[in-house]
């Protein structure tokens, strides 16, 4: 029987992080789904925790979290593809929340939630919580949805019409926020909804080392991102 969601998670080298959030879709409240893993040309046991989780592994050897997302997304069999990431844990009820959201708004595209960070630092964590919660809402006030790649689904329609984690024009990955950009395709072929109450809570590796020059590059790649899109509108 076809899935209703499939769940895609790109993983490199993920075999400390991807038991948690294996785990936490074990315990999900809707049950008619699948999990496709990409591995992204892991050296480690990520493949095998995998399928010991009853997960569907495909492999993506190109390294590339946009690479590896793709390939997830067209080896997926659902109605609806929800994203996460291997480090993340999701709430048992992330995707009863995904699946009502779709079956409630037929002309709904796309959807997407809050990350919240599960440890670090109390400044990492309202970085997270704060400032960047404050522009996922703003940018969707004004009409520019902004997928996170933790927490967000959209239809296999959208996916596939908007090519997904490539430029409609060249064929070429995105190199720099592969989620936002898809997001603002996916938003010109209809309906994408905010929903304040669809947290994940993912981990605060990124912010190990230095959490300012972590804000300081995806807030260059931001504006980069906005500025392409805004000047290469979507043929087809």
């Amino acid at each position: 029987m076809t899935p209703k969601i499939s769940v895609l998670i790109p993983a490199l080298n993920e075999e400390k992080e991807l038991p948690a959030c294996l785990e936490s879709l074990s315990r999900q409240t809707f049950d008619d789904f699948e999990i496709v893993v990409c591995d992204n040309g892991s050296t480690d046991d990520t493949a095998r925790i995998a399928r010991d989780y009853g997960a569907r592994v495909v492999r993506e050897r190109k390294r590339g979290i946009d690479r590896a997302s793709q390939r997830a997304g067209q080896a997926a069999r659902g109605e609806i593809l929800a994203k996460t990431d291997a480090d993340t844990v999701l709430p048992p009820d992330w995707l009863a929340r995904i699946a009502r959201s779709f079956r409630t708004r037929p002309e709904q595209m796309g959807l997407y939630g809050r990350i919240l960070l599960r440890g670090g630092r109390p400044f990492d964590r309202w970085l997270i919580s704060g400032p960047f919660t404050w522009l996922m809402r703003a940018d969707h006030l004004v009409g520019r949805p902004h997928f996170c790649g933790a927490n967000f689904a959209v239809r296999q329609e959208a996916f596939e019409r908007t090519g997904g984690f490539r430029d409609p024009h060249t064929g070429e990955f995105y190199e720099n926020l592969e989620d936002f950009q898809f997001s603002l395709k996916v938003s010109r072929f209809g309906e994408v909804n905010y929903d304040q109450g669809l947290v994940v809570y993912t981990s605060s590796r990124g912010f190990d080392r230095n959490p300012l020059y972590y804000v300081c590059v995806k807030a260059r790649r931001y504006f980069i991102a906005s500025f392409k899109q805004a000047f290469s509108p979507l043929g087809g």
